[in-house]
């Protein structure tokens, strides 16, 4: 449980989801590492790199 009023976290079903919610939520000078296990890492992976479409990434934002 977390306890701390200067972070936040959340559960998410699978790796790749978590990562869309990380990129959803990220800054333009924010860096997103993916590590730990290999579920979590083939997760992400399982369709090759994924290619990120952050919103600060899109044009004309």
């Amino acid at each position: 449980q977390n306890q701390r009023g200067d972070v936040s976290a959340t559960v998410h079903a699978a790796p790749l989801e978590a990562l869309q919610a990380a990129i959803d939520e990220a800054d333009p000078a924010d860096r997103i590492v993916v590590f730990g296990s290999f579920f979590t890492v083939g997760g992400v992976l399982v369709h090759g790199t994924p290619r990120l479409q952050a919103k600060h990434l899109l044009p004309g934002t």
